[in-house]
This record gives structure tokens, sequence and C-alpha cells, in this order.
């Protein structure tokens, strides 16, 4: 008789947004494993608690009745305190169980974080798929790369895995995993990963490192047109007809972002579905690119503006100018591209009167939207370290690491940011945090 599948279950805990900042979008890491577990004949199930909630008691009563072997959480900063009791909660309910934490904040803290949880047995850190196939199939621990866990009694930190060179190696994340029909955003993709700049704000290069990879056009085209036919076109479907893409770096190589956005128009997907950009550098952005990317039907691209002084750029490693920014919003207007903005309140040396220059940048810009957030020093970043240096932290509570105030946003007097300086306090940045919410949406 041979060996029944080995159950594998990934869960995303249900962040505590406030209602009105509540944007869903479905969890790509997530069902990238699940897609390279079931491709290896694994059983992969996924529940994500931002559009299934359940509670303690409905949890651990699917728990004892699906009982999977593994149980793998993903959580970033402010969400792993609420983590913490799903992963006891596991424990509880399924001794047996392996208890696996990954993502950015457990790829950020992965020995410390061991340490506090005695329900946890294991942290995954950096790519997460090859790590789970092998956890999964039983490999011994000792030889997995990418792993913090415990070996009689003691903490063992395995070393990194390198990363996945060939990304087009992996098959297609499992979406049909998810409930697609609830998520604001249930369709985004990656056509790279990795970013070679160095901001000192961001976490990403602990998750994908500095290199840079990227798939081949085809491919990229190939998985849209995949999209298209499997959840599209054979029935009538409620979905929005668009896809988010997610890349930290997107046009990089120029010739490579021509060439998806070419292969998009060849197969007439630019009639059936629009492409936005969440994130994009102004200085990679010229007048060729963002044509090509109208032809192929692009509605929306985010620009990272992060502040509206060349100062506070510089100091934040950025390696843009405000000028380039000026030229990128410009250029994406003209092609007819709707252009979004980012802006960080409270960076390295600003104060009142500089963060006030941001929100004059912005109105300056015309931006179809603004995003604004508190800055955030999140652990393992540079900017945590200048923080310890320069700065005075205000909580120890990673729920507090959201970037607004989610505990209740109303209440303007409830909520402060997660650091102050000598030149920018608490009280300030709140003023300029409330200033960019009346800009952004005037009443």
């Amino acid at each position: 008789m041979s060996k029944p599948k080995k159950k594998i279950l990934l869960i995303v805990p249900k962040p505590r947004w406030p209602k009105m900042l509540e944007f869903k979008v479905a969890p790509l890491g997530l069902v990238y494993i699940a897609g390279l577990l079931k491709k290896n004949g694994l059983e992969a199930k996924i529940i994500d608690m931002t559009v299934e909630p359940l509670t303690n008691q409905g949890f651990q009563r699917f728990l004892e009745n699906y009982r999977p072997d593994i149980v793998g959480f993903s959580a970033m900063t402010p969400f792993y305190p609420g983590t913490r009791k799903w992963i006891s909660i596991t424990k509880k309910a399924l001794p047996s169980s392996l208890t696996i934490l990954g993502g950015p904040h457990a790829s950020l803290l992965k020995e410390n974080i061991l340490k506090e949880n005695p329900f946890l047995d294991i942290i995954v850190y950096g790519e997460g798929e090859k790590t789970m196939l092998e956890i999964a199939k039983g490999k011994n621990l000792d030889s997995v790369e990418g792993i913090v866990f415990r070996k009689q009694k003691k903490i063992q930190t395995n070393p990194p895995r390198p990363p996945i060179k060939n990304l087009d190696l992996l098959p297609y994340p499992a979406r049909e995993l998810l409930k697609l029909e609830r998520y604001d955003l249930p369709f985004s993709i990656l056509t790279s990963r990795g970013c070679p700049y160095g901001c000192i704000f961001c976490a990403s290069s602990k998750i994908w490192g500095k290199l840079w990879r990227a798939r081949k056009a085809q491919k990229v085209v190939d998985e849209i047109e995949y999209l298209y036919k499997n959840f599209w076109s054979r029935k009538k479907s409620s979905f929005s007809q668009s896809i988010g893409i997610l890349d930290d770096v997107f046009c990089l190589n120029l010739k490579r972002a021509k060439a998806i956005c070419e292969g998009l128009i060849k197969k007439k997907l630019n009639k059936k579905i629009a492409i936005g950009f969440w994130g994009m550098r102004a200085d990679l952005i010229n007048k060729e690119l963002v044509t090509k990317l109208k032809e192929a039907n692009c509605q929306q691209i985010w620009l990272g503006i992060e502040s509206g002084q060349q100062k506070i750029l510089n100091n934040l490693c950025k390696n843009i100018t405000l000028n380039q920014i000026r030229k990128a919003v410009k250029l994406i207007k003209e092609a007819g591209i709707k252009v979004g903005g980012n802006f960080m309140i409270g960076n390295p040396e600003e104060a009142l009167s500089m963060a006030r220059k941001s929100i004059k940048f912005a109105k300056e810009l015309n931006l179809d939207w603004i995003g604004y957030n508190l800055t955030t020093p999140f652990p393992g970043t540079e900017l945590h370290e200048w923080v310890k240096s320069h700065g005075r932290f205000l909580t120890k509570n990673w729920e507090d690491y959201a970037g607004f105030p989610y505990k209740d946003y109303q209440d303007k007097e409830s909520y402060y940011p997660v650091f102050e300086t000598d030149d920018f306090s608490k009280e300030e940045r709140m003023e300029v945090f409330w200033e960019f919410e009346k800009l952004a949406h005037p009443k």
C-alpha cells in the first residue's frame, strides 16, 4: 500500500487594517510555494484569513478535521504578534504537526523569533519555494538551506539558500487554491525578483537578494495568456480583467520590458486585459517605454517618490532626483496612463517644514492618486540602525509597524509613529500625516 500524500496547510493571518483601508491582494508568495508542492505530488491547501476569517474555535476545528502534517505561516512585521496566536493554536491542536513561519519578518529576525516561540518548529528565511519542498519531502533538516530550527534544544541556523537563478523553472502559482472572487486584486504576477538598489528603508533584498533575476519576456506573456484562458474566457466571469505587476524593478532591462508589451499586443491580450504597476522607479521611465506600455493596455503606474526634498532622497539612498520624478510623471500622463505616487513622512534628517514641502511637491505633480505613510524602520534595515543612533523608538509592539493608524483610524489622538527625532516630533509627524490625508481624500 502506498503512503498517503503528505498534507501541507499554508496560512495568511488576518491583518488588523481598518475597514476603510482594506485592499485585498492575493498572496502570491504562498501560491508560488503551493504550486511547487503540487507539482511534486504533495497536497497543499491555503487559508487566507484576509478573505476567509476564522474564529479560534473554527480554526481549531479545521485543523482537527484536515489534520495537516505541516502548517506554514507567512507574516509581515505588523501581523507577527497575531500570527503567534495561530501558531499556538496549531501546536496545541496537532502536537505532531510541523509548524513553520516564513515571510519578511521571519527573514529579518529569524533566531529571535524562534527563541520566543516555543510552539514554532522552523523559520524559513529568504525565498521559500525550494526550502518548503525539501522540508515537505522529509529531507534531513541539517542539510536544508535557508532555515533556522531547534536541534537538541539549541538553535541552529543553516546557511542561506542561493536565490533561484532561473525563475522560469518554477510552476505557475496555484491560484486555484484561493477564493479569488473575494479579492480586490485577485490576479498579480512577478516578472522578476531582486533589486540592485540600496534604499535604506527597504527589506526586499533580505528576501529576494540584490541580484535582479528576470523571467523571459515570452514566459511572462504565456502566464498572462494562461490566466486569461483559465479564469476569464471560459465562462462569464465577475473578475476585474486586470493584472497587477508587483516587481520591485520591472524595467531594469528596457528591451525585455518592451518585449513583454509587444508579446501582449501580438496575442491581442491588450484588448482583453489591463495591466498596472504597483511600484516603479521614476529614473527608469522614458517615452519609448510608456508609449509601449500604453499600447499594451497599461492603465496605472505607481511611483515610489518618498519625498519632495532632494536632500531627503539622498539620505534614503534612493539614487533618484526630483527632476527625474517630474519628467516621469509628465511622460506617464502624456501617454494617457494614470499615475500614483507614494510618499513617506519622517525620514532621516527631515523636519516639519521639509515634510510639508513633500505635500507641496505632490500638489505640483498633479498625481491621480497619492499614497502616504509614516516612515517605518523595519528590523534588519539600515533605517532601523539609523533610528537607534539618531532617534527614539516609541513602541516595542510590532503591530505598530504598519505605517498608518490602523488601530482606530478615526481617533487622531490614539496613534503615534514608531519613532521620532529631536528635529521632528511624533505630534508633528502626525500633523503631516493628516495633511496628506486631506490632500489625498478631500471631502
